[in-house]
């Protein structure tokens, strides 16, 4: 599994979720919650594997969208950001 790391967060609590195509028709990963670090190894152990990957625990060879999102101060839970950051994984 790729190592995904965030460039900037304001908080130390995140989510992530990881999609097969630009438009997160087909979301194949999804964080549990995260607590504290910029970076994030996807795997059944901090997290589940969904959609067209369910029963996974790898990814498939293909082009993959993130997105993220981090809790207010109040400890609300933001909007979703846009999908970005297309990676591949190739073996």
């Amino acid at each position: 599994s790729p190592v995904i790391k965030l460039t900037t967060t304001a908080s130390s609590k995140w989510e992530m979720q990881i999609a097969a195509d630009p438009t997160g028709t087909d979301i194949v990963w999804e964080s549990n919650k995260l607590d504290g670090g910029s970076s994030v190894k996807p795997q059944s152990t901090n997290g589940k594997f969904a959609g067209s990957h369910l029963g996974r625990n790898t990814f498939k060879m293909g082009t993959y969208w993130i997105r993220v999102r981090e809790p207010n101060s109040a400890g609300v839970w933001q909007p979703w950001t846009e999908w970005h950051s297309p990676f591949h994984v190739v073996s």
